[in-house]
């Protein structure tokens, strides 16, 4: 990709039940000081935890990214096969675009033949050279050797994308998503609100790097499932997850090694 000017800076949107504005390092949770107001809750210490009694427990099951390099890029980009529940899981994909003039960005589409549904809008980034899109698909088909697919637009199907698949056992719906072009270092796209104990948390952050290893770390309570660390030919970034302690807001951040900007995108799953 190419470089950021700086201050660039793009919309921050929420999905249903969010909250508007909370101090992220009250949201990674921990006793407020004496005289503040109750903090918000945390998240479960030891995952994948327990749930409310009858619930259904949510965790993650398999998942799996891959990326294509700019100029020896394939289309369909198709990831590596893993092993999925044959019904019942939601699939949640992460996919990151170049821009050129155009984006390459086409469909996402998956092996066993489910439609995905696109959450919130594509958010660009890094002077809108980039984009990040999220999709969902609520107790879905899966089976061994099940493979996920981003398809570009023709005129650039050797460009530069990324693609971050995670299923979610449990069979849990979207409750609520946050998104923005993050314009500070951690990168965060705000918070969100849980309604259950045990509710699902997933980011995906891409950053505006232009070098390798381009590595990244989550905020506490957030495990980091994949990251793509070569940001420059390609578009680096990671996703995190981790599980609600209780109802209330949650906000997720992601540190890359060699940005400070980038888009983000924060989706919080009940059964």
């Amino acid at each position: 990709m190419l470089p950021m000017s700086p201050g660039a800076s793009g919309p921050r949107r929420r999905g249903h039940g969010l909250l508007v504005a909370l101090a992220l390092s009250a949201l990674a949770g921990g006793r407020a000081p004496a005289g503040a107001e109750p903090g918000p809750p945390s998240l479960q210490e030891s995952q994948p935890g327990a749930s409310a009694p009858g619930a259904r427990r949510l965790a993650v099951g398999a998942h799996v990214y891959q990326n294509d390099v700019a100029g020896r890029g394939m289309n369909p980009m198709t990831t590596p096969p893993v092993d999925t529940q044959p019904s019942g899981s939601t699939f949640v994909l992460f996919a990151g675009s170049g821009i050129s003039g155009e984006t390459a960005f086409e469909a996402v589409a998956d092996s066993v033949g489910n439609a995905y549904a696109e959450v919130g809008v594509p958010q660009r980034y890094a002077n809108g050279e980039g984009e990040l899109r999220a999709f969902v698909c609520e107790r879905c088909r899966g089976g061994k050797g099940h493979t996920f697919s981003l398809r570009k637009a023709e005129s650039l199907s050797n460009w530069e994308t990324v693609l971050f698949a995670v299923e979610v056992l449990g069979g849990p719906s979207l409750e609520a998503f946050a998104q923005a072009e993050a314009t500070s270092s951690p990168l965060s796209a705000g918070p969100v609100t849980t309604r259950k104990s045990g509710d699902l948390l997933l980011a995906c952050a891409l950053a505006a790097s232009y070098g390798t290893p381009d590595v990244y770390a989550a905020s506490a309570g957030f495990t980091v499932l994949d990251e793509q660390k070569n940001g420059m030919n390609s578009l680096g970034g990671a996703d995190a997850w981790a599980l609600a302690g209780a109802p209330g807001p949650y906000a997720a951040a992601l540190t890359s090694s060699l940005a400070s900007s980038g888009a983000v995108f924060l989706v919080a799953l009940s059964p």
